[in-house]
């Protein structure tokens, strides 16, 4: 049903005007209601001539808005310089973070930040952001209530502990641990082996960690299977470089399509299934809380959409039998 506009505003008739509809824009001041009843049952009765006229108008204004933003960008941006929050998580204040480029790789950028930078970073994630809510969602899922052991690769702060089901004992490895716990080891897990006191898990995650580890993904994905118990599910994210608003920030030292990154993971692994962790249009994850609650229960992958709106990805995998 086509709107009639009631408002205060010039903006809203200069819309309408772009769109034929210019006479159905009312002052909230002096607004008639017997005239606004009629012009709702005159467009009533041909709304389906006056419904793809507007469409089409609604899809022209947006792609000129978008036109502005590109050029508007461009002028002051010249490097697309976006601020973006680090392991694609939901910041508070985003301003506060490192700086991104286009493609750091391409710039030769292979820096591996160390201990002195995470144990700074790392305290930006003291409260569970998107992606981490939505992991916990899938974990606890898939441990129905079961007694399941799983290990958090790069847990920062361990924030993910508080949200999983008491039937998942956790236990995390990071290379700054923030308050030392007897489920938590402090180790640089690119530089020794990844492993928890020789122990097996049920469940392992890695969130936000392959777009840091520079060279060394393959040795590291490979060190994650023998400590996978045999029957046990990996879960993993990765940012989704083919975005159509492609946000690098500074630190990572690890861009590659997500095709790449699959075909690494199913040398490893059985991949099961992948989906977004959310569909966007700027490439960051919801922050808007009604946003959030619609992206969250979503897992699966819109044909085609998903390739320029996925944020990131989530991946479930197997033990390659």
């Amino acid at each position: 049903m086509p709107a009639i506009s009631v408002g205060y505003s010039e903006k809203n008739r200069e819309l309408l005007a772009g769109v034929g509809l210019d006479g159905y824009c009312h002052a909230a001041a002096t607004l008639d209601l017997e005239l606004l009843k009629e012009q709702l049952t005159e467009l009533e009765s041909r709304c389906l001539t006056v419904q793809p006229a507007l469409a089409e108008a609604t899809q022209a204004f947006a792609q000129q808005v978008h036109a502005q933003f590109d050029e508007i960008s461009t002028m002051l941006l010249p490097t697309s310089e976006w601020p973006v929050s680090p392991k694609g998580a939901d910041m508070k204040d985003e301003s506060a973070g490192q700086m991104s480029t286009r493609d750091n790789n391409a710039s030769g950028a292979r820096k591996l930040y160390k201990r002195d930078f995470w144990a700074v970073e790392n305290r930006n994630y003291t409260e569970p952001h998107y992606r981490m809510q939505k992991a916990a969602r899938l974990l606890n899922r898939i441990a129905a209530g079961r007694r399941l052991t799983l290990l958090d690769i790069g847990c920062g702060p361990a924030t993910l502990a508080r949200l999983l089901h008491p039937n998942i004992e956790y236990c995390g490895i990071d290379i700054a641990i923030q308050e030392p716990r007897d489920n938590l080891i402090e180790t640089d897990f690119l530089d020794e082996p990844i492993g928890f006191r020789g122990r097996k898990f049920d469940l392992i995650i890695a969130q936000g960690v392959w777009e840091y580890v520079g060279p060394h993904q393959d040795r590291k994905l490979a060190e994650i299977r023998p400590i996978l118990e045999a029957d046990g599910i990996f879960l993993t994210s990765y940012v989704n470089f083919g975005h159509r608003d492609k946000r690098i920030y500074l630190p990572y030292s690890n861009v590659q399509p997500t095709e790449e990154f699959l075909r690494s993971l199913r040398r490893r692994f059985t991949v099961d299934a992948y989906f977004p962790t959310s569909y966007h249009w700027v490439g960051r994850e919801p922050r808007h809380r009604a946003l959030k609650a619609i992206e969250m229960p979503v897992t699966i992958k819109v044909p085609v959409a998903h390739r320029r709106l996925a944020v990131e990805y989530f991946f479930r995998c197997t033990a390659l039998r």
